[in-house]
């Protein structure tokens, strides 16, 4: 979802997704100058309970807050954005916010509105009916991630920091899966294919009835791939590619019902680790 809005001498543009939303927005250099603009507070207001605040950055006035703590978040209202874009990583999927940018004047410690647009934004919603989208979060290199787990490696902290970077993707993945059952057919081929709770999943399928073939890389993510296969009660429903041109990127389900191809779980997601995404498609492939 797009929209764009212009008031007071500030234009902007917010492009929304299931769970960030990108503003972007303008003011005239001279009005800036004669303003005495210092930079832009974002406030957002989330429409289903009310909920208003500002969006934060890490940046400070030095003569307010001189040796701010590293890492820690300050509000924009005190110390304004100095840029014209910013993102929003914490909307959730489906839900209507309104983003007021303000062009801020005054002096530090002593800061007033001088300006202001608001644009009114919907996130779009993972399944679409037809395709869902699922994106989880990425470790590296992420500030958030840092915060929230003291820098620690996710199997250091444990199910906590897996279950954020998942963000429903391996959920989505499971309740595709929970699908298969009795007379269902399951195709895969999967590059690196470690993560337990999906060997579980297709366990249960199995177990319904459903008839399951998956193919696994038997190059360079061999060793990987079966050590983590041992115990898992699905190694009999999987083989080796061994014949992949030394890199069997591979990441798919199929599943096909009634002997008619139905669903197709697809992207590039290899470990929770990996910031990637994976797309679901309703409806007989190509």
């Amino acid at each position: 979802m797009r929209k764009k809005g212009s008031r007071n001498g500030v234009t902007a543009l917010a492009v929304a997704g299931t769970n960030v939303v990108v503003l972007g927005w303008d003011m005239s250099e001279e009005d800036i100058r004669t303003r005495g603009i210092l930079g832009f507070a974002i406030q957002r207001t989330r429409h289903e309970d009310g909920e208003k605040i500002w969006l934060s950055g890490l940046k400070t006035f030095e003569s307010v807050d001189p040796h701010p703590d590293p890492g820690v978040p300050v509000s924009s209202f005190w110390h304004p954005l100095q840029t014209f874009q910013w993102s929003d990583y914490t909307p959730s999927p489906g839900k209507k916010y309104t983003y007021r940018i303000v062009a801020m004047g005054g002096q530090p410690g002593a800061l007033v509105e001088a300006a202001d647009v608001s644009l009114e934004v919907t996130t779009e919603r993972i399944d679409q009916g037809k395709h869902a989208i699922f994106f989880n979060r990425g470790a590296i290199a992420s500030q958030e991630y840092a915060r929230r787990f003291q820098n620690l490696a996710p199997n250091q902290v444990g199910q906590a920091a897996y279950d954020w970077l998942s963000r429903g993707l391996v959920e989505g993945l499971e309740a595709f899966l929970s699908q298969a059952g009795q007379g269902d057919e399951l195709y895969g081929a999967i590059f690196e294919f470690e993560n337990k709770r999906i060997h579980v999943a297709i366990r249960a399928a199995h177990d319904r009835g459903a008839k399951i073939k998956i193919l696994y890389d038997g190059d360079s993510q061999r060793e990987g791939n079966e050590d983590a296969l041992k115990g898992s009660g699905i190694a009999g429903l999987t083989k080796a590619r061994t014949r992949s041109g030394q890199f069997a990127h591979n990441k798919f389900f199929v599943l096909r019902r009634a002997g008619k191809f139905s669903e197709v779980w697809t992207g590039s997601t290899s470990r929770p680790e990996d910031r990637r995404s994976l797309f679901r498609v309703l409806g007989s492939p190509k």
